[in-house]
């Protein structure tokens, strides 16, 4: 409360960082933050301002129709490892399923999950 009272925050909590949530993604519109379009410079600043820890894997969501391989090699190597960043991997594609099913011995259910 103390926080609150005293000033404000902008840095968000509990921002999810991995494959299934790249925060980082390239489309022939150009590089967005979660959904924001920035530039280079300012998705490496938000990865800073977001507290995501220097050794975090930093996943990349690049969308089927980008060709352009070198802005991603540039931007993995001149942006996100000269700040520190040195772990970063290449989504194509996110496959994410979850569906519930019965147990047919007692009816209960429980949750089955793919990826």
């Amino acid at each position: 409360m103390g926080l609150l009272a005293g000033g404000c925050s902008t840095v968000e909590t509990g921002v999810e960082y991995s494959g299934a949530h790249p925060l980082i993604r390239f489309s022939t519109t150009g590089i967005r933050f979660r959904d924001e379009y920035v530039t280079p410079e300012q998705a490496v600043e938000r990865l800073e301002e977001n507290k995501i820890p220097h050794d975090a894997t930093i996943h990349i969501l690049v969308d089927d129709d980008f060709t352009d391989r070198r802005a991603t090699w540039v931007f993995q190597h001149n942006y996100l490892a000269r700040a520190g960043y040195n772990h970063s991997l290449l989504v194509t594609k996110r496959v994410a399923k979850s569906e519930v099913v019965k147990d047919r011995k007692n009816g209960e259910r429980r949750s089955k999950k793919q990826d």
